[in-house]
């Protein structure tokens, strides 16, 4: 049984390309971000397959993608939020060549494959945070099973949080640079 599983699994990892969940939400509770069950049973269930190159991951996983030199060799999540209120416009999961994003107006920053968000205010915009994270291992952007109960359970990984925080906190440090540069300096009599 071990020498099938290191076998399933190496099959897996010797493709050159990149195993990434990818789903998309538009609305806030949305399946892309908080249906953890179903990414880690079409994880599973790649991982049981025998013949994992030929497999047309589009009909077969509701949340996987194979991330060919076509799409990028990166696995992605953007998050796209209004300043202030943290209203939800756009949520994904999917794969990018670390140039291309679903906005082409993203400011031109250096976005690392190292799983660190990257947020900034979309251009003209003024109330649009966009938060990028970007990761080069297979499955790293979204939720990983808990291998200490020998199951799998519903155990997210950390990179999931860090761009809701960071919107959270850049939505506030910005109404906090709005509300201060709104006040002027008074004059006061001797």
């Amino acid at each position: 049984m071990i020498v099938l599983s290191l076998f399933l699994l190496s099959s897996i990892f010797i493709s050159d390309a990149t195993i990434c969940y990818q789903c998309s939400d538009a609305k806030a509770g949305g399946m892309c971000k908080h249906d953890v069950q179903g990414m880690l049973a079409d994880r599973t269930r790649l991982l049981n397959m025998s013949d994992v190159e030929n497999t047309d991951y589009n009909s077969k996983f509701t949340y996987l993608k194979n991330c060919v030199n076509a799409w990028g060799e990166h696995c992605l999540i953007e998050n796209i939020r209004e300043a202030g209120t943290g209203q939800l416009f756009s949520f994904v999961r999917g794969c990018t060549d670390g140039k291309i994003f679903s906005l082409t107006d993203f400011p031109n920053r250096t976005i690392v494959s190292d799983n660190q968000t990257t947020c900034a205010f979309r251009p003209g915009s003024g109330k649009v945070v966009v938060c990028l994270t970007m990761c080069k291992t297979d499955f790293c952007n979204g939720p990983l099973p808990d291998m200490n109960n020998g199951g799998i359970t519903s155990s997210l990984s950390p990179v999931l949080f860090i761009p809701l925080l960071l919107a959270v906190i850049t939505s506030i440090l910005y109404d906090v640079r709005c509300c201060c540069s709104e006040v002027t300096p008074q004059k006061f009599a001797m």
